[in-house]
């Protein structure tokens, strides 16, 4: 017995021997990750981590300024990785931990990135009227109650502002209160026998809302009356075929 239990102690020693070997004989080396076609896709902050996270302290990145949409490459996707010059390097390979890793990945020129945030800040904050928004010019003439494009627009502009001529269909008090309103409008002058484009409401409002400085709405705004409205885009619901707006402003014209 006392031979089986020397002789387990003698096997568990050199394991342990062998183990720390092996420790040692890769000081100073990493393990290289994935080959560079597998990493080739991804964003490049995620492959440096992978590097990094397996010991390598040479890492470099490299731009390749060539995105003009980034709908088909992504900003940040990975081109191509190499290792000490090599880019067929394989996988699980021990190698100086300070080889010169290099990462290459697709971005937007420097200048185009700051037109890009240019315009896109212009048009965010541009109120879409008919004359710099041709979705809005559609939808107020079409002549169909209810339309595929109601609902498309309030997708697409959502919270976005929304400015035009129209018109007072329809007013009634919200519930029972006094002064909070439910309000139709819709596009172009008042005509009890014809309407162009969608009917929009606006629901439990009041005068400061519409922009008034008055305490009844009856005062400054009545059935028939021509306005000019602006307003932010909520919903358009198929079911009622009404467009829900929130009110900026509400004046006469």
């Amino acid at each position: 017995m006392k031979k089986l239990i020397s002789f387990l102690l003698v096997c568990i020693c050199c394991v342990m021997l062998v183990a720390c070997d092996n420790s040692d004989e890769h000081i100073g080396e990493s393990k290289t990750p994935s080959a560079s076609s597998v990493l080739s896709g991804r964003n490049y902050e995620d492959v440096v981590k992978i590097f990094e996270d397996k010991g390598f302290t040479n890492i470099k990145t490299e731009k390749i300024e060539d995105l003009t949409t980034g709908w088909l490459t992504g900003d940040g996707e990975v081109e191509e990785v190499s290792i000490g010059g090599n880019v067929d390097y394989s996988p699980d390979q021990w190698v100086a931990s300070d080889i010169e890793v290099i990462i290459k990945y697709h971005t937007f020129p420097e200048d185009n990135e700051e037109n890009m945030e240019d315009n896109n800040t212009t048009i965010e904050n541009d109120i879409l009227t008919v004359e710099n928004c041709t979705e809005l010019s559609n939808i107020l003439s079409n002549k169909a109650e209810s339309d595929p494009s109601y609902a498309a627009f309030a997708n697409k502009y959502e919270g976005r502002t929304i400015e035009f001529d129209g018109r007072i269909d329809y007013l009634v008090n919200h519930k029972d209160y006094k002064t909070r309103y439910d309000i139709l409008v819709s596009a172009g002058d008042y005509d009890p026998n014809h309407q162009s484009g969608p009917t929009f409401k606006f629901e439990d409002v009041g005068v400061y809302d519409l922009g008034l400085d008055t305490l009844y709405l009856e005062d400054e705004i009545k059935v028939g009356m021509n306005v000019h409205i602006v307003a932010k885009v909520e919903t358009f619901n198929s079911d009622s075929c009404l467009f829900f707006l929130d009110p900026i402003s509400v004046s006469k014209r």
